[in-house]
């Protein structure tokens, strides 16, 4: 009986155990689902962060502001563009030397929010408007400047800087009041427009030359598809090659010549032989023609002594002498 009652006793003490550790699990639960919605609640709040300061860098980029400490961006660079003018430089220029002005000059200026010149990339529109004298204003010229021209007609000063331009009249001005519109296109899309009445002194007529006329490439227009369904074309037959003639055999070569018959001469004498010996009294000599005198006429001074020929005088020499 004493065993039962120790049984009760450590069943009694481990009740209160087995509750608590049945109550701890729930309030674990809920502790890690709280902290889970504070991760997600900071989450949030980083990207509403990041949502509203790239609303606030847009905003600014439209204005034309760069917001400090902002990323530079190659790609897609944000220029402090604030307003656009005409500088003081702006009219007519005279580069020619003879009366009047031949040209417009346009002095552009760029400037931030602080009203200083920058250097800004871009294409630039500028049209000349005349004036007349009942206050109407007529396009005269329009001239289209693109942005690597843009970049080579910057000049930086010490009393004026922006882009210099100087125009050439597209048509003569016939009023010295003019108007000067400029349209300043940045690369990213934003358009800057200044004005600036000018006076100019109009050239004379006589002096007055061909004014510079920009030539447009017409394309060439491009072929409409005919209604009327075209016969398809018949293909060419694939040429046939020509058989290559056989090559004829060389004809036989003539007989060679056969060679001559050699002549037969007569076998050569042994080297001791000797001719025959002439017959005593001399070789047998024709006998000599009869002296006959020369007529009357031919007969010289002196006394007739025949005539004496080669022939004689050799046969003379070879003949021996009478003992």
């Amino acid at each position: 009986m004493v065993r039962d009652g120790r049984l009760f006793l450590l069943f009694a003490l481990a009740l209160p155990a087995l509750a608590g550790c049945q109550s701890a699990r729930p309030l674990e639960t809920e502790l890690r689902s709280r902290d889970s919605d504070i991760y997600y609640l900071r989450e949030e709040i980083h990207r509403a962060k990041a949502i509203n300061q790239a609303l606030q860098m847009e905003v600014r980029s439209l204005r034309g502001e760069v917001p400090p400490g902002s990323v530079f961006d190659p790609y897609h660079p944000i220029h402090p563009l604030k307003s656009l003018a005409l500088g003081r430089q702006t009219g007519g220029i005279d580069s020619d030397g003879q009366p009047g002005d031949d040209s417009l000059q346009v002095l552009l200026e760029p400037k931030d929010a602080d009203g200083h010149v920058v250097k800004i990339p871009g294409s630039v529109v500028i049209t000349a408007f005349e004036i007349t004298a009942e206050g109407t204003k007529n396009p005269l010229s329009t001239w289209q400047i693109l942005p690597d021209d843009l970049a080579r007609s910057w000049r930086n000063g010490l009393l004026t800087s922006g882009y210099s331009l100087v125009l050439p009249w597209k048509i003569w001005p016939g009023s010295n009041q003019l108007r000067v519109v400029a349209q300043f296109k940045l690369n990213d899309g934003r358009l800057f427009e200044a004005e600036r009445d000018v006076t100019i002194r109009v050239p004379v007529p006589l002096m007055r030359r061909a004014p510079a006329v920009e030539t447009t490439i017409t394309p060439a227009p491009i072929p409409l598809p005919s209604p009327i369904p075209l016969p398809s074309p018949t293909p060419l037959p694939s040429p046939t090659p020509l058989p290559v003639p056989a090559l004829e055999k060389d004809p036989k070569p003539a007989p060679a010549p056969s060679p001559a018959k050699p002549i037969d001469l007569p076998p050569p004498s042994p080297p001791g032989d000797l001719p025959p010996p002439l017959p005593p009294g001399g070789p047998t000599l024709p006998p000599l023609p009869e002296k006959k005198p020369v007529p009357g006429p031919m007969v010289s001074s002196g006394v007739w002594r025949g005539v004496t020929t080669p022939i004689f005088h050799a046969v003379s020499i070879l003949k021996p002498a009478a003992e």
